[in-house]
């Protein structure tokens, strides 16, 4: 896959066709699944950028559904005691911080450009994405990869903050079409201890998600939606929605000379427990040439990650819309298969079963250097194999198993 600036790109095989057959669904008549190839992208909203094939002045791209997307952050309701109404607020970011204690730690408004300029950018020499030109419909839930509740916040934002990803999750499961596929690259952790709870209560943070969140999330597994989420890199443990079983969580990993060894991001992994329970599948986190913009200017303006940030860009915040984009294109590719064995009403969470089955036993399994902590040693850590995914035809016979509730 060619879609990771700076590393060689091996031969796409299968993956180049299926990408073709979802462009070719998905043709201006409407013809083909409907839902099978929308992604819908629960982030901070959008902004125009190159990098996601909406160039500054110019109108956005047609897959972008910005119409069907919504901004729960910006004015979403008038009221803090009701679930906003289906506005027509467009999840457009305006790039702006608010200012106070921490915003460059927590504000990045632009997280939703870098993430979906992972999925689908499409720029020779820059960077390309799994998917360029599948259909998304973008959301805006925060002002950057953190849940917080600005000081000084209005009635809108005294609701526990994580709510509106709940909003986000329940108005795509209300589409004409509803996605096929989500991808999340946000999260919270839960209890930090005493030593950080202080800290993330002064940032304005929130423990865990809002409890209509997990209600949310069981809704949408039982409509088929396959919810890829971040598995976080900030601490030692999966973070929530990726904690929960219903959910795809994802973590990350960088290639590391040759013979199949790579490092794995976050360095040093998680809890084995962890990692065991929650992670589905490694995808690259590390190197990734993706859009974004430059704060240093007033106004902030479009930049690329090679062009001027220190440092490699790096997190599974970038590896999640890869996992996302590689399950657009295995249902679409499997789409009528698929609505024969498990289309029919109280079977769809089979679907997200399937695509689970299918990723770990198309995985690639690469050694990876948990180092640090000393002693850790290598590891053996699934990857993504998109050739090998796409190959792997659903069968009646696959062991799915119902995943416990999100709580």
């Amino acid at each position: 896959m060619d879609y990771i600036k700076r590393l060689p790109a091996p031969d796409r095989g299968s993956y180049a066709s299926a990408l073709q057959l979802l462009v070719d669904a998905e043709a201006a008549d409407g013809s083909g699944p409907p839902g099978q190839a929308i992604v819908a992208h629960i982030d901070s909203g959008v902004a125009p950028h190159e990098g996601i094939g909406w160039a500054p002045g110019a109108p956005p791209p047609a897959w972008l559904l910005l119409e069907r997307g919504r901004n729960f952050l910006d004015g979403a309701c008038d009221t803090p005691d009701d679930p906003p109404p289906g506005t027509d607020a467009r999840p457009i970011a305006d790039m702006t911080r608010s200012g106070g204690v921490g915003d460059d730690l927590i504000e990045w408004p632009d997280h939703g450009v870098k993430t979906l300029s992972a999925l689908c950018a499409d720029v020779p020499g820059r960077l390309r994405g799994v998917v360029p030109g599948v259909r998304v419909i973008p959301y805006r839930v925060a002002n950057g990869p953190l849940f917080y509740t600005p000081t000084g916040a209005g009635p809108l934002m005294t609701r526990r903050a994580t709510l509106r990803v709940a909003w986000a999750i329940d108005h795509m499961l209300a589409q004409p079409q509803v996605p096929g596929v989500a991808t999340m690259s946000m999260g919270n952790p839960g209890f930090l201890g005493p030593a950080y709870e202080p800290i993330r209560r002064a940032l304005g943070g929130e423990m865990g998600m809002d409890p209509a969140v997990a209600e949310a999330v069981n809704r949408a597994y039982e409509a088929g939606v396959i919810l890829c989420c971040a598995a976080g890199q900030v601490i030692d443990s999966v973070i929530f929605p990726a904690r929960w079983d219903r959910t795809l969580g994802i973590s990350g990993y960088d290639v590391q000379g040759t013979g199949g060894q790579c490092r794995h991001y976050p360095p040093g992994g998680y809890r084995d427990d962890d990692a065991r329970r929650w992670v589905d599948i490694h995808c690259q986190a590390m190197r990734i040439n993706r859009a974004g913009y430059d704060f240093s200017s007033r106004p902030p303006v479009p930049e690329w990650a090679e062009d001027g940030e220190a440092g490699e860009p790096s997190g599974t915040s970038y590896a999640t819309p890869q996992a996302a984009g590689a399950a657009a294109l295995w249902r679409n590719f499997h789409h009528h298969r698929l609505e024969s064995l498990w289309g029919a009403e109280g079977q769809r969470w089979k679907i997200v079963e399937a695509f689970r089955h299918a990723l770990r036993a198309s995985a690639a399994t690469m050694q990876a250097d948990m180092r640090p902590p000393p002693g850790a040693g290598w590891k053996p850590i699934p990857t993504l194999d998109i050739p090998a995914l796409l190959a792997l035809e659903p069968q009646p016979d696959w062991p799915l198993e119902k995943r416990n509730p999100a709580r």
